[in-house]
């Protein structure tokens, strides 16, 4: 009887362990969704400073329109992969929603400029070879310094104006405050 409450136990953990990945993960990419980037970054932001980086993809909807949602999809997961190859695991990296990333890092926002330049040097340059298509992708971002116990949804909306200036600019651009 003991063994059996013992694997009770340990299944019902483990269905709390996939509840709670279903809860926070973005279901296309596996990074952590809107809500608990909200909630992550609530809790780093009661502890230290963080850069906060919003960026999108530059074109992703003639990508949709020309290749179809399937291979959209996967340029979407490529970009997370990119990303999270890049930036974790200091950042918290997130997909808010379509072709929208985020991340809050403790690093200085120049460094993070730099490092989000050659990222697009490597779009650019390499593009995604997704079944048999070869797709030229960019990103526009907006980077702002958020002060320790600084309000993350004030910080998003000073970051997506920073990532406006880019779009507006020409796309392919990183724009601080």
């Amino acid at each position: 009887e003991h063994e059996e409450l013992l694997a009770e136990v340990t299944r019902c953990q483990a269905l709390e362990m996939e509840l709670r990945m279903q809860a926070n993960n973005d279901m296309l990419t596996g990074l952590s969704n809107r809500r608990a980037f909200f909630e992550e970054g609530h809790r780093r932001l009661s502890k230290w400073p963080q850069t906060l980086v919003l960026i999108d993809l530059d074109f992703f909807k003639s990508v949709n329109d020309e290749y179809g949602h399937d291979i959209g999809d996967h340029v979407l997961v490529k970009m997370a992969q990119l990303l999270s190859d890049n930036f974790e695991p200091e950042a918290l990296l997130s997909r808010l929603g379509g072709e929208e990333f985020a991340f809050l890092s403790s690093l200085e926002p120049g460094l993070l400029i730099d490092q989000l330049q050659e990222v697009n040097r490597m779009l650019v340059t390499h593009p995604m070879r997704i079944k048999q298509h070869e797709i030229e992708m960019s990103l526009s971002a907006g980077v702002v310094s958020v002060e320790q116990h600084g309000d993350l949804q004030e910080g998003l909306i000073q970051a997506d104006t920073c990532l406006y200036k880019a779009k507006r600019n020409g796309r392919c651009q990183i724009h601080s405050v």
